[in-house]
């Protein structure tokens, strides 16, 4: 498009679009230069012509904004969030062959039985429900309290029930792989991929949540350890009557050939 021009009170042209366009960024045209082009009905101010308008408007400097800071892997809190989940794995499998054997039933899987959903479901259902309700109303679990964890928002808030239970699931599922031994290892895994790229687990990034963590003593690493050895105790004592027939005399064989031997 050509335009024609009044400077210094006489009129100049014509000039094509882009040239004018780039005397106004040059700062050699101002925004009351009077111009008209072919269809224009009068002669006006270039901030009027609408082909020019975002010429003259005002430019917000833009503040340069740093990149994040790199995310910084807090080992410590990572191996005592790793044990926390432990402990409560311990604990939720103590009691579920603790219910196994007041009920009588067995407590030891047969390999060859196909085990169905239903099971599988009764199984780990009650601990995703009752690890959510614990979250809601505490922020912790059992293995969370001997760490010194809390699992709160970002406002430093309790999770709302459904959030709650939503959170405990994905690590049932996502994180233990529902404590299938692959599934199992493939989730810690990439939980410690996550952790280290992006700072949180994928449970927590996805949701928002943060994990802090009090200081930790000795006097309580001390005691996490003995629980476990005490669960560890108890699991095997319960086990015994099932587990007992099948490993005592393969223990004495091995008593009786070592004694021969020697």
């Amino acid at each position: 498009m050509e335009i024609w021009l009044i400077e210094d009170g006489e009129k100049r042209g014509p000039y094509e679009d882009y040239e004018i366009r780039e005397r106004i960024r040059r700062d050699e045209l101002s925004e009351d230069v009077q111009m008209w082009y072919e269809g224009a009905e009068r002669w006006m101010p270039a901030k009027e012509v609408h082909f020019f308008e975002a010429e003259f408007e005002e430019k917000v400097e833009e503040i340069p904004v740093p990149p994040p800071l790199p995310v910084k892997t807090d080992w410590e809190i990572l191996w005592r969030r790793l044990g926390a989940r432990w402990l409560d794995l311990a604990l939720y499998s103590c009691l579920i062959l603790f219910v196994f054997r007041l009920g009588g039933m067995k407590m030891m899987p047969d390999p060859s039985e196909q085990i169905t959903a239903w099971v599988f479901a009764a199984h780990f259902l009650p601990a995703i429900i009752f690890e959510g309700i614990l979250l809601h109303l505490f922020g912790l679990t059992p293995g969370k309290w001997v760490l010194r964890l809390r699992v709160e928002d970002q406002e430093g808030n309790l999770l709302s029930l459904g959030a709650a239970i939503m959170r405990s699931m994905r690590v049932w599922v996502l994180g233990v792989g529902m404590r299938m031994p692959i599934l199992l290892l493939i989730g810690h895994l990439v939980a410690l991929w996550m952790v280290k790229k992006r700072g949180a687990p994928l449970w927590d990034l996805v949701m928002g949540f943060r994990v802090p963590a009090a200081p930790l003593s000795a006097a309580r690493l001390v005691f996490y350890f003995a629980v476990m050895a005490g669960i560890f105790v108890l699991n095997a004592w319960i086990l015994w009557p099932e587990l007992g027939p099948q490993v005592w005399p393969e223990i004495q064989k091995t008593l009786e050939e070592y004694k021969q031997a020697s």
